[in-house]
């Protein structure tokens, strides 16, 4: 992976070489869910762009966005229209449900990808995949290794389903033993009513609660546990550090 990283940006640092030496501006792409359920990281995504360049200057890039609105089939269309038609330099994706969708079609036309996914397999054997962001398994593992530490066991896990969540699950579920996980859900992204499966959870003998939610679900869910009088701890993802998931939990 890292020498994955330093080829990417070595690769990187030629095209702004070539385009100032050509006096011609680095054509970027920057595909995210700027609308929808995963507004949020689209909007934090351009907004640390936003500020880099701030920083760097702007005489060297020009930046094409486009909202795929964490919908896959978008991604991929966005894609499309940003190579072919805007003629684009280098690609870059936010997530890794839409990274997955569009890496086989960088790789293949030998466009550089910069995704910020935590899924392995999106730059997984694709030399012009390179993802910037930490793998969901390791994510995982390091979460199960701190519950252990704490003496935590009878797990319950509800995750959403995407590929993030899901390598998540995956690494923590490799690092606990078998039996500590007492049930496994994989949460509908409509859902809003959680005590059926909260209540459940608790008569299957689960005292802690591992999430990983679509935005929005994480902090409902918590609310609900406190409603039910629920005292069992709830971590996971990074989905919980959001402001408005701390907000709709209501303490």
């Amino acid at each position: 992976m890292a020498k994955q990283f330093i080829t990417s940006i070595l690769y990187l640092f030629l095209l702004v070489s070539i385009a100032l030496a050509e006096e011609e501006k680095l054509k970027v792409g920057f595909i995210a869910s700027f609308s929808g359920s995963a507004q949020i990281y689209g909007d934090a995504a351009r907004a640390g762009f936003e500020l880099a360049l701030d920083e760097l200057g702007r005489d060297w890039i020009d930046v094409v966005y486009e909202d795929d609105q964490f919908l896959p089939a978008k991604t991929v269309a966005a894609f499309r229209k940003l190579t072919n038609s805007n003629k684009i330099d280098l690609v870059i994706s936010v997530g890794s449900t839409p990274s997955k969708a569009v890496a086989p079609l960088a790789e293949a036309k030998g466009i550089p990808l910069i995704a910020w996914a935590s899924d392995r397999t999106v730059s997984r054997g694709r030399p012009h995949i390179v993802r910037s962001y930490p793998s969901g398994f390791a994510e995982g593992a390091i979460a199960a290794n701190e519950a252990i530490r704490r003496g935590f066991n009878n797990f319950s896990v509800f995750i959403s389903h995407n590929d993030y969540a899901v390598s998540l699950e995956n690494g923590f579920t490799c690092t606990t033993p078998k039996e500590s996980i007492v049930i496994r859900e994989e949460v509908s992204g409509e859902i809003n009513d959680f005590k059926p499966l909260l209540l459940r959870a608790k008569r299957r003998g689960a005292n802690q609660f591992v999430l990983c939610l679509n935005p929005g679900k994480t902090g409902l869910l918590a609310k609900q546990a406190a409603e039910l009088n629920i005292q069992s701890s709830l971590f996971g993802c990074e989905y919980l550090h959001d402001k408005d998931e701390i907000k709709t939990a209501e303490g």
